[in-house]
């Protein structure tokens, strides 16, 4: 007891102690703004608008929604009562990010499924993007089965699942199917459960 307050000083001023303050306050507000991205992304709607700023009036969804919500949360409303150039989290640099970030997860949790699934089948086909870049399309379908309280399938579920863009290598067919074993392999799916 004898330092005390010369320790509670030390501490308070040391880095760790400023990254648990920093740690602390964002959590909620990241929390808040993860749920609404996946609230976006599971409506199907837009994320982007005209204006990325807030308290501008016609923002982007992302923005209007985290408005809205002020105005009943505490922690949203201090949010956007900070003062321009503060730390908000709301950037499209960090939306882009949180986007990346739930999009490898649930692109990790489908090829989980397809890894799982006694077979799956593929369907890739190639458009061209606005840069009149060949894309390969990449569409999975796949079974899962539930199983009852035994372990005895109980149901089967047939799933489709769309996995991204990926560009192509070049139009010979050689080229395709090279880039087809890729997008198997880089997934690490076996391609002795593919079918059809």
């Amino acid at each position: 007891w004898q330092h005390l307050s010369r320790n509670i000083t030390i501490h308070e001023t040391s880095d760790c102690h400023f990254e648990a303050c920093l740690l602390l306050e964002a959590l909620p507000v990241l929390n808040r703004i993860v749920n609404v991205t996946l609230t976006l992304a599971m409506s199907n709607l837009a994320f982007r608008g005209h204006r990325e700023i807030i308290g501008e009036g016609n923002s982007d969804n992302v923005l209007s929604i985290i408005e809205l919500l002020a105005k009943y949360d505490p922690v949203l409303a201090e949010l956007i009562r900070k003062p321009k150039g503060s730390t908000m989290y709301l950037s499209p640099k960090i939306r882009n990010e949180i986007i990346r970030l739930l999009s490898d997860q649930v692109t990790e949790s489908i090829v989980n499924d397809i890894k799982n699934a006694p077979f799956y089948s593929l369907l890739m086909d190639t458009t061209q993007d606005l840069s009149k870049v060949d894309q390969l399309s990449q569409v999975f379908w796949y079974v899962t089965i539930e199983k009852d309280e035994k372990g005895n399938p109980a149901k089967i579920n047939i799933n489709e699942s769309f996995l991204g863009f990926h560009e192509v290598s070049g139009q010979l067919g050689a080229n395709l199917e090279s880039d087809i074993v890729k997008c198997i392999e880089d997934k690490g799916l076996e391609l002795s459960k593919l079918q059809g």
